[in-house]
């Protein structure tokens, strides 16, 4: 608890700052307190974004100052630091089709990392995704955990377009795009299951703490999902992580 910092942020923020390294365990506590402010539902508090390191909460400053949220977001991180328990973390299974004509970068991914094409496929879907952050795009989760056998650079140019449900690669990280946008990233492949859909009740298929698991398939399957989910037969594959 003495490791954090609340700095203002402008007149209707504040940001909690947590040590300045990614890892697992700043992201469940990050995760923790994040989970806890929205279960108190603070009628001033407006909004709450988390970051790698940083949660930052928004507030109506007419309703409340600085140094009353100051006290109150002390106060709910105190009691949410003495409690173990965090919400059960799901695994999102995302079929993607890599390569082909949809993952254009898979072959340059390979051959700047000395691997085969199919050794980056089984490296990339060879474990589970933690979702440390969205942001960049609305919906995008930011993941960590990649093996760093496959990191590759971004491109020197990003390209015009990248079409939603591409899965790219870009030093480090890896990550799905959400709807079409221009974008750096390396393109490996695509899901046909849309992870933001404003359709659904619930639009955005993807929260920060879920996992993502990538399940390849082939063009034949990777074609009849994306009728299923046209035709509203399809179901999102969603698990329990396993401890």
């Amino acid at each position: 608890m003495r490791d954090i910092q609340y700095v203002p942020f402008g007149e209707n923020g504040i940001k909690i700052v947590f040590p300045n390294h990614i890892s697992q365990e700043i992201h469940e506590r990050i995760l923790k307190l994040y989970q806890s402010i929205k279960r108190h539902a603070v009628e001033s508090i407006t909004d709450i974004v988390p970051s790698y390191t940083v949660l930052t909460v928004y507030f109506n400053e007419t309703l409340i100052s600085f140094n009353q949220m100051k006290e109150k977001l002390e106060s709910i991180w105190a009691s949410a630091d003495t409690k173990e328990e965090t919400a059960s973390s799901r695994v999102v299974v995302l079929p993607v089709y890599y390569g082909g004509g949809v993952g254009e970068d898979l072959e340059k991914v390979a051959s700047v990392n000395n691997v085969s094409a199919e050794e980056v496929i089984d490296l990339h879907s060879s474990r589970d995704y933690l979702t440390y952050m969205i942001g960049f795009l609305p919906g995008f989760p930011y993941l960590g955990g990649m093996d760093e056998r496959i990191a590759t650079p971004r491109l020197e140019k990003p390209r015009a377009r990248v079409e939603a449900g591409s899965v790219g690669i870009a030093g480090s990280q890896t990550g799905v795009y959400p709807i079409g946008s221009p974008g750096g990233w390396n393109i490996i492949g695509q899901t046909p299951v849309p992870i933001v859909d404003f359709t659904r009740e619930e639009p955005f298929l993807i929260e920060m703490g879920d996992y993502i698991r990538f399940r390849p398939v082939q063009h034949t399957e990777y074609e009849d999902i994306k009728e299923r989910i046209k035709n509203g037969s399809y179901t999102i594959e969603i698990v329990d992580k396993e401890a």
